[in-house]
């Protein structure tokens, strides 16, 4: 399940995450898939390892669902010129949004 409609977004974060690795809390191969790594990586700044969270969980979905491939890779790339909190957000509901797209079909 992807927690979309929760105002908390370090929730969303994980919700995306664990979609993309398709675990449980925190049992990706690399312990992203957990609220505590958005706050810790993108609240009070954004920091390297934030980035490289959220770009993996976008590569995975790339090679999870190949139709989707250039949506997923542009959301990588926002990733990487993204400055603000804000940012990463919108980056992360419109992953969400994607999927969504993917599940429906």
């Amino acid at each position: 399940m992807i927690h979309t409609n929760d105002n908390n977004p370090a929730f969303r974060y994980e919700g995306l995450l664990r979609q993309a690795f398709q675990c449980a809390k925190a049992q990706d191969p690399f312990g992203y898939a957990k609220q505590e790594v958005f706050d810790h990586n993108f609240v009070t700044s954004i920091t390297l390892l934030g980035k490289r969270a959220l770009s993996t969980a976008f590569i995975k979905l790339v090679l999870n669902h190949p139709n989707y491939k250039e949506k997923f890779r542009e959301l990588d790339d926002r990733v990487w010129r993204a400055s603000s909190q804000s940012d990463i957000i919108y980056i992360i509901d419109d992953g969400i949004s994607i999927l969504k797209e993917v599940k429906s079909l």
